[in-house]
Order: structure tokens, then sequence, then C-alpha cells
């Protein structure tokens, strides 16, 4: 195993891409965040939206907006992007198992 190149381990091991780990982890990260585990840090990160629109979910957090291009890797940027997109039954859910994929 340690003579293969890392794809060729990377695909043994059956291992998801880093794109998509890190969207896991993002994604279980700002369900701990709504969820209340991270009190004080939600309160400064995070801005809920105020403006009531019918469709999405109605947790939805405000998208900061930014000057350069670099910043929207940012997990304070990406990961607001994330969590408004997710449908409402996910937002709503009883435990993280309602986000998939595990």
């Amino acid at each position: 195993m340690t003579r293969l190149e890392y794809p060729e381990r990377h695909q043994n091991w059956d291992y998801l891409p880093w794109k998509k780990r890190r969207l896991r982890g993002d994604q279980i990260t700002m369900y701990k965040y709504m969820r209340g585990q991270y009190k004080d840090l939600s309160q400064d990160l995070f801005i809920p939206r105020t403006a009531t629109v019918t469709r999405r979910h109605p947790l939805r957090l405000e998208e900061s907006r930014f000057h350069h291009q670099h910043r929207k890797g940012f997990f304070t940027v990406r990961a607001v992007r994330l969590w408004n997109s997710l449908p409402e039954d996910v937002v709503i859910g009883k435990s993280m198992r309602s986000l998939g994929g595990g």
C-alpha cells in the first residue's frame, strides 16, 4: 500500500474527496451553531435574516458582502451560503442525521 501514489491509496481507502469532506464538516458545524452548541460564538458570527420571505426555511442567515474574492472561502461566508440553501426539513430536523450522508 505504501508504494501506491496518493490517488490510488485514496480510492482504495474509500475516502470522500476533500471538497466533500469540507462541505460535510461545514454542514455539521453550522447545525451545531444553529442548535446552540456554540452559544458564545454564534451571536457574533451569524446574523439572522430579518426579511420575511415565503420561500425556503425560516432560519436563514444574512449573507455578508465582501470586496475581495479570497474572502468567499472563509467559513462564515461559505457556511451561511450552504445553510441558506438547505431545505426546511433538513434545517428543522431533530438530529444531524437529517443532514444525510451518514
